[in-house]
This record gives C-alpha cells, sequence and structure tokens, in this order.
C-alpha cells in the first residue's frame, strides 16, 4: 500500500512543473481569518505563523481579553499579543504581485 501510495505521489510531483504551482498559488486570494475579505496590510503572528489584516487582529486583540488565533484549528493556545505580530513584507510583496497579474487580464 505504501508504495503505491509512494509511487502516485511521484507520479504527480513528476507531472507538475514550477509553472504549474505558481499558478495555482497566484490564483487564490489571501483572505483575512477574521473579515473574510482580501488581505492588504499583512501581518504574521510569530508563535503560530498564520497571516490576519493588520487592523482587523489589532480590533480582535482589544475587543477580547485573552483573544485567540482566529484561525479554525490553529494549534497555537497561548493569548495574541501584538508584540507577537510583525509585518509580513514577503506577504505584501506577493500580494502586490498578484494585484499586478489580475489588472493585466
Amino acid at each position: 500500500f505504501e508504495r503505491r501510495v509512494r509511487n502516485g505521489l511521484q507520479t504527480v510531483s513528476q507531472n507538475l512543473d514550477e509553472s504549474d504551482i505558481a499558478i495555482t498559488e497566484t490564483q487564490e486570494p489571501c483572505l483575512d481569518p477574521i473579515t473574510k475579505k482580501p488581505i492588504e496590510e499583512p501581518v504574521r503572528n510569530m508563535l503560530c505563523g498564520h497571516v490576519y489584516e493588520q487592523a482587523a487582529i489589532q480590533r480582535h486583540i482589544s475587543n477580547r481579553s485573552r483573544a485567540k488565533c482566529p484561525v479554525v484549528g490553529c494549534g497555537n493556545s497561548e493569548p495574541i499579543q501584538m508584540s507577537h505580530l510583525v509585518n509580513d513584507d514577503e506577504m505584501r510583496m506577493r500580494l502586490s504581485a498578484q494585484q499586478s497579474a489580475s489588472r493585466r487580464y
């Protein structure tokens, strides 16, 4: 069974090249887990790695004492603090590239 699964995964990976993966990644908008709207100002939680819209997570933290990560199924049980959030410049560049690409089409 394991050998069949491994062989199947190898076949799938052989049929995909990097351009297929890049296209798939750029077609899905990054949605904020709180507002369910596209993220414009991304911040990353250093404890769990999840990304949020900056204004939405700030409201989430200020409206709830001991606010936890709003991503369903997140294993981080620590309350979020502003000091746990960092600007996610890499995500911001990816979002900007997505917007530029969508304007061209």
